[in-house]
């Protein structure tokens, strides 16, 4: 449950960041440093969102192999 949220808050934040990335590199630049704070902020979200994923899904998959000591 976890993973499928994570992934899809991940998805989410990607596509407008790098949809406002892709804006300032063809404007030279943000309009506003707002802009820019809203961009560095789905990015900080979406990064913690993928590491969120990638951590439960290695759990899940290599829940056999873990070895807790």
């Amino acid at each position: 449950m976890i993973g499928q949220i994570s992934r899809n808050v991940f998805f989410l934040c990607l596509y407008p960041c790098a949809i406002l990335v892709l804006f300032f590199i063809w404007n030279s630049g943000p309009p506003s440093p707002l802009w820019f704070q809203s961009a560095a902020s789905l990015f900080v979200i979406g990064l913690t969102a993928f590491l969120t994923w990638f951590v439960t899904f290695a759990y899940k998959t290599f829940r056999k192999d873990i070895v807790v000591v």
